[in-house]
């Protein structure tokens, strides 16, 4: 199991990435229409519910990630 250094380090990782992703959408301030949101939505993502559990938090991106 993850300390809970790592399991924060990979969460602001996930975090980052997500960050970047969006970023190169790009559109100069305008709404662009994402396609792969629906092939995201097929898979049946899991939902993350919040608060504090660090396992299923870890849990969820793992299966998060395997969607990606």
């Amino acid at each position: 199991m993850a300390t809970r250094n790592e399991r924060e380090r990979l969460l602001t990782e996930a975090l980052n990435n997500l960050v970047q992703v969006m970023s190169n959408q790009g559109g100069g301030g305008r709404i662009i229409a994402y396609h792969g949101l629906d092939r995201f939505h097929m898979n049946d993502p899991p939902t993350f519910k919040g608060g504090y559990d660090p396992e299923g938090v870890e849990a969820w991106l793992r299966e998060i990630d395997k969607i990606f």
